[in-house]
């Protein structure tokens, strides 16, 4: 992507403009890792799960498994081998938001999550994004992620009847 873009030349839907020398028309692009780096400084894997272990350092149920659990300590269980269901929701998290604002490949997103194999990391993107589609609680949270990690959200949440 172009990442000499200016903060001025796109919107926050996610569109940016870019423009082009020989024409002076702005072309509408999506590029959401460009914009990303743009709006943030976070370009690594290691300031993604950072943020995402603060968000969950104060979620109750992880606070009855694990009291008074530190960011580095969660860090460091979610790159370990437990599963959980309380840390496979942050491991899931992070696998899942590491694809859409770093688009790395599922093989380093795994090196990443502690030796993990990309067809784990398939699995928990996927299941982050049913689990967000169908349950509300899930929902405000994915919602409340993309605050926390200033990236769009691309869940659309799915209500049965």
């Amino acid at each position: 992507g172009n990442r000499n873009v200016t903060r001025e030349s796109f919107n926050f839907k996610g569109i940016h403009k870019r423009y082009n020398k020989m024409n002076p028309y702005l072309i509408p692009a999506m590029d959401t890792y460009s914009i990303n780096i743009q709006l943030t400084d976070i370009d690594t894997p290691d300031k993604i799960i950072s943020l995402i272990a603060k968000y969950f350092c104060d979620n109750k149920i992880l606070q009855i498994t694990y009291p008074d659990i530190t960011e580095a300590e969660l860090i460091e269980i979610v790159k370990g081998r437990t599963r959980k269901r309380e840390i496979i929701e942050v491991r899931f998290a992070t696998s899942y938001f590491i694809m859409q604002i770093l688009n790395l490949s599922l093989k380093s997103i795994g090196r990443f999550l502690g030796e993990r194999d990309h067809s784990t990391i398939i699995h928990a993107n996927t299941a982050y994004e049913s689990d967000a589609e169908t349950n509300l609680l899930y929902y405000k949270r994915h919602e409340s992620l993309c605050e926390t990690l200033l990236t769009s959200n691309k869940i659309q949440r799915i209500i049965r009847r």
